[in-house]
């Protein structure tokens, strides 16, 4: 299977990774699996932090998931009493035992916006002036309009896009899979339409004003390029229906503090391969079709499409 991705794109996720789980009195601990999107987006943003010479972070990997006996990866999950005893600090501010998650001076956050939007509290509490004259913090705008519309972009991603993502990825019946192939790509035009109307170029906010906006998708847009297209054919067209995220994912490879999360595309796909054999029965998988089997008949995963996806 063939991995469409430029050989231009500077691939850090593995060093990046090793570096942070040596560091020493980090501000923040990251507790996230190399593999996740949710994750990646927490990730994404602490990167652009230290950037920024803003904090330093330390990674702590977890693995959720039961190893086959050759040390591989499997989608089948650990237990939250299993997570509990290999990972107890973790469980501690994830109760749920699903990354990400963070501790900060002893406070503990889950899930993948409501630690961006705690990073951005307390972590963006100056106001830097772009050259059009308007409030821009780190990655959150200040103008209140502009940051509603960064909410609508992430929840419109977390509804229209991902689960169809995962449908297209899981579903095992063909008439399924064409169907979800097309309800994520009627999502990704509404996406393309909705930044157009923002930007014509850049970011999601425009040229040089990356934001939580451009978090929300850009994980699963690297997906599309080392899963979905090697197991399920699929890109997004070259056309002027989504000419808009073409541009604004060029941006995204020339942020460093991005590129450095991004990880083997060859990994991933093997770490994607129990989605798309219908063997998976992590988290995601189950809240999608609503049972521990893929159902040849889509119709469960249907009456997802449209319904928060979070990890």
């Amino acid at each position: 299977m063939r991995i469409d991705i430029s050989p231009s794109i500077h691939l850090g996720g593995e060093e990046t990774i090793l570096c942070r789980q040596q560091t020493t009195n980090p501000d923040i601990t990251l507790y996230s699996s190399w593999f996740c999107p949710f994750a990646q987006r927490v990730w994404a943003y602490l990167e652009e932090l230290v950037e920024r010479d803003i904090i330093q972070y330390q990674w702590i990997e977890i693995n959720p998931y039961e190893t086959r006996s050759d040390g591989g990866c499997t989608k089948q999950p650990l237990s939250i009493d299993a997570k509990r005893q290999q990972y107890p600090d973790f469980v501690d501010v994830s109760p749920r035992g699903l990354v990400p998650a963070i501790n900060h001076d002893g406070f503990g956050v889950n899930d993948s916006m409501v630690i961006c939007e705690y990073l951005s509290d307390v972590f963006e509490p100056s106001r830097q002036r772009t050259d059009d004259g308007r409030n821009h913090g780190i990655l959150q705008p200040w103008n209140v309009q502009e940051r509603t519309k960064v909410r609508i972009f992430w929840e419109h991603i977390s509804s229209q896009v991902i689960p169809c993502f995962y449908r297209l990825l899981m579903t095992a019946d063909q008439a399924g899979r064409e169907d979800a192939h097309v309800k994520l790509l009627a999502g990704l035009r509404y996406a393309n339409n909705f930044m157009l109307s923002i930007s014509s170029s850049g970011f999601f906010l425009g040229e040089g004003r990356y934001s939580l906006a451009d978090l929300s998708l850009a994980p699963w847009w690297f997906r599309f390029l080392c899963v979905l297209g090697p197991y399920r054919n699929f890109q997004v067209p070259n056309t002027e229906e989504y000419a808009r995220l073409h541009l604004w994912w060029q941006a995204m490879l020339n942020c460093k503090s991005f590129c450095r999360t991004l990880v083997s595309p060859e990994r991933l796909m093997e770490n994607y391969e129990e989605y798309s054999d219908g063997t998976a029965t992590s988290e995601i998988a189950r809240t999608l079709l609503g049972s521990r089997a893929i159902p040849r008949n889509p119709a469960k995963i249907d009456s997802f499409v449209g319904k928060p996806l979070e990890a």
